[in-house]
């Protein structure tokens, strides 16, 4: 695949084996295997999207909820603690997927970086304001034909990330799972992400 500097690599290839259950926090609106379609034209907000012309749509998820949740609702909290707007969380849900097919990922983690010559502080450990670094690479990985990236989680690096990119046959790479859903729109589910955030000394709060 060819590299954002215009350079020819094999990357390491890992394949998420069909039935393999993640989970993702994701906006209300979407359903639980639904693809971000982002904006037209595309615009780089998060690691990895967006791109393309059309916009290339993505899915997020995380080997675990705990990585799901701090890849997404902790991703500006510092690691020694902070707040987080009740109102935002309340427009986020935490659900689980099932790949319905086998999905060939390109790796970026472990040795996953010789290949391509690039070490994860420049690819998968970038701060948000160097996003626009990452992007093309996920773009490079599409052109390629790879159905997404995997990666350590930056934020909780004891389990994978993912990046699952959108096609015509999108709508058949998941399905909702079988684990709980959270609803943070709803109190009993806002307690029970309070409750697993206090440890880290992460507290919900209204915004003033």
């Amino acid at each position: 695949m060819p590299t954002p500097e215009g350079r020819t690599v094999n990357p390491r290839s890992e394949l998420l084996p069909a039935g393999t259950e993640l989970a993702r926090i994701h906006s209300a609106a979407y359903g639980a295997a639904d693809f971000n379609p982002g904006p037209t034209p595309a615009a780089v907000q998060t690691r990895f999207a967006f791109f393309g012309f059309p916009t290339v749509p993505v899915l997020h998820a995380a080997q675990t909820d705990d990585a799901a949740i701090a890849e997404v609702l902790l991703h500006d909290v510092p690691v020694s603690g902070g707040r987080l707007d009740e109102g935002l969380v309340r427009q986020r849900v935490l659900s689980h997927v099932v790949s319905t097919r086998d999905l060939r990922l390109a790796v970026l983690h472990g040795d996953g970086f010789r290949r391509p010559g690039t070490g994860p502080e420049d690819i998968t450990r970038t701060s948000p304001r160097r996003y626009s670094e990452a992007v093309p690479w996920a773009e490079a990985a599409h052109t390629a034909g790879f159905d997404g990236l995997v990666w350590m989680s930056h934020r909780h690096d004891s389990a994978r990330s993912y990046v699952f990119f959108g096609t015509d046959t999108a709508p058949d790479a998941f399905e909702p799972g079988a684990g709980t859903k959270r609803v943070f729109a709803f109190d009993h589910d806002l307690d029970w992400l309070t409750r697993k955030l206090l440890p880290l000394n992460v507290h919900i709060t209204t915004a003033p």
